[in-house]
């Protein structure tokens, strides 16, 4: 049975070989060696280059030998940027530039009918493990919108162009809103090669530059950047940086009719308030301003997220309007029922000093004194005038004289009231002020 088997394999090959001599001797090796079946089309130049540099191409293995550094040159071209105060983040839509040298896509362009460039697919050829750093969705690669092909040269270099789109951190410092300026930054570097496997250089000519802003943006933004190489507790070798430094300034001229005005509104109503006499027009007048105040400190809590370590300065001041309102509006009440009672004392004669005094002077007290006085004289002289009365006639008189007199030494006080809290509340004002400037 074996024997038959044989014998039957050997007149096989016999037949094949009979077949194959009929058409040239190299036929039957041709036959033997072909891969695959011819393909239905012509092989162009591009077709033969594609499979000379991608046939057992390892896309994984960095480009060179071991010792070798692959020298990657990045570039940003920032095209749209949002910001989230709110989760202090920044989004990025920009166009990143790498260029990089890639020994084994070297070819000789006389071989391939001149061709000097190519276009590959990303995934066919190595890239760079380039990451977000101080991304906000952990570690973020470098992710692409689309399929952006990569532009290979005959001397070996790659230039790959993907529009991206980057969640960075951010920390806001909205002390100064809304005429702050943020200052944010996108850090790349290699995941895993440290600077003896890769380096990172600045693109040539504008390695950080803005593409479009819209007038309608919120921001003025300025790029900048820089690379520097820096140690990481993790590895003994240090990492190359690159760092693209975004400065943005708010635009502010919108704001002013709702910041400026009502803050300007609230200081001249306060003023107004240590003005006014104390009567129940004055009380109203507080309430009103007290709710105004309340409305609008409600709105800036709600449209300005307290992200850093400093409180807002729009939030600290109506903050501390509020606080004067309320003190404010106390002392008008407290004057108010002070006047209406009867007082059957004197005001105590160490307050009455300094309001006669340097204190009075200060507060510009002297003609609400000189009118005091005033009084006192002529009700002496009209006592002296109608000394011929009885005695009850003149203990009315006295009793009437004294309580007249009394009553202007504390209406004195209460106008001496509102000038001290107006003089406090302009010093406030002048602090706040100053804090913000400074």
């Amino acid at each position: 049975m074996n024997s038959l088997l044989v014998l039957f394999n050997s007149f096989l090959f016999l037949f094949k070989l009979c077949v194959c001599s009929e058409n040239g001797n190299n036929t039957f090796f041709t036959v033997r060696t072909k891969t695959g079946p011819k393909p239905p089309w012509n092989e162009t130049y591009m077709d033969k280059l594609r499979k000379d540099l991608l046939t057992n191409y390892d896309k994984y293995a960095r480009p060179g030998q071991h010792y070798d550094v692959t020298t990657v040159k990045i570039g940003i071209t920032v095209t749209h940027i949002e910001t989230d105060e709110l989760n202090s983040t920044v989004s990025v839509s920009s166009w990143l530039r790498l260029m990089w040298s890639d020994p084994k896509l070297k070819w000789n362009e006389d071989d391939y009918g001149g061709i000097d460039a190519i276009k590959m697919a990303d995934h066919e050829v190595w890239q760079p493990d380039i990451c977000l750093y101080n991304s906000a969705l952990g570690s973020e690669t470098v992710t692409r919108y689309g399929n952006p092909y990569a532009i290979v040269y005959n001397g070996g270099t790659v230039l790959w162009i993907p529009p991206t789109r980057f969640n960075a951190i951010c920390e806001f410092d909205l002390y100064y809103w809304p005429f702050d300026t943020q200052h944010c930054y996108l850090k790349f570097t290699s995941w895993t090669h440290s600077g003896k496997q890769l380096k990172l250089e600045l693109f040539d000519g504008k390695p950080a530059e803005l593409l479009y802003v819209p007038a309608v943006s919120a921001w003025e933004i300025y790029v900048t950047s820089e690379i520097y190489d820096k140690y990481y507790d993790c590895c003994p070798n240090s990492f190359y940086t690159a760092q693209f430094n975004l400065k943005l300034v708010r635009k502010s001229s919108s704001y002013i009719p709702v910041v400026v005005i009502p803050i300007l509104s609230v200081m001249t109503l306060i003023i107004i308030q240590c003005c006014l006499p104390s009567n129940g027009q004055k009380v109203i007048l507080s309430s009103c301003t007290a709710l105004m105040v309340t409305i609008l400190l409600t709105y800036f809590i709600q449209r300005v997220t307290n992200t850093g370590n400093d409180t807002p300065w729009i939030i600290l001041f109506y903050s501390t309007c509020l606080y004067m309102v309320s003190i404010s509006m106390a002392e008008s009440i407290f004057v108010l029922l002070m006047l209406k009672t009867e007082q059957k004392q004197s005001l105590p004669w160490i307050i009455k000093r300094h309001l006669q005094g340097r204190l009075g002077k200060l507060l510009l007290l002297e003609n609400h004194v000189s009118e005091y006085y005033t009084t006192i004289q002529r009700y002496t002289e009209e006592e002296m005038k109608d000394y011929h009365l009885s005695e009850h006639e003149n203990d009315v008189i006295i009793k009437s004289t004294t309580k007249d007199l009394i009553r202007e030494e504390w209406e004195i006080f209460a106008i001496a009231l509102d000038r001290i809290l107006l003089s406090i509340y302009c010093f406030i004002f002048f602090v706040l002020i100053l804090c913000y400037i400074i």
